[in-house]
Parts: structure tokens; sequence; C-alpha cells
């Protein structure tokens, strides 16, 4: 990126073992998108995206 160039969506993948990730990402202003992703090497779990847009 430039100078002067922002980004227009940040999106991370929470692991659903991290139980606190969820809550501190929200105080920073991610929210849920619905979207999952497959968890490597154990394809029937999934972990929850979360995004942040400006």
């Amino acid at each position: 990126m430039g100078v002067g160039e922002s980004l227009e969506r940040v999106r991370l993948i929470v692991h659903a073992e991290n139980t606190r990730a969820p809550g501190f990402y929200r105080k920073a202003g991610f929210t849920e998108s619905g979207v999952t992703v497959p968890l490597e090497g154990k394809p029937d779990e999934h972990e929850p995206e979360m995004v942040v847009e400006r």
C-alpha cells in the first residue's frame, strides 16, 4: 500500500477453543461475518471469520 491509501476491510479467523478472542476483537470493532473456515486437518470443524470494515 502506498502513502494515503487505506484498507477497506480486515478479516481474521478465530480458533473456536480461544474463547476470549471474540470479545477482544469485538472491542476492537470486529464483528462476526457469518463465514466459517474449515479447520486445517479437521474438515468437520470450522472456525468463524470476524471482520472490520471502514
